[in-house]
């Protein structure tokens, strides 16, 4: 039981990981491409957040 969630936390920890680097990329995509930047990184969170919000729901 113990090692299950050892392994689930794991899991937790990669996802959280992938986000922010998911956000961090994008970001910087949208430093090089746009002038009106903050607008879009504040975008680009919420999406990345809306999508790691669905896919816990899908559980």
């Amino acid at each position: 039981m113990e090692e299950k969630y050892t392994t689930v936390k794991t899991s937790n920890n990669l996802k959280f990981l992938t986000s922010f680097v998911t956000i961090f990329l994008l970001s910087v995509i949208y430093f090089s491409e746009n002038s009106n930047v903050e607008e879009n990184i504040t975008h680009t969170v919420i999406e990345v957040h809306k999508r790691e919000e669905s896919k816990s729901m899908e559980r």
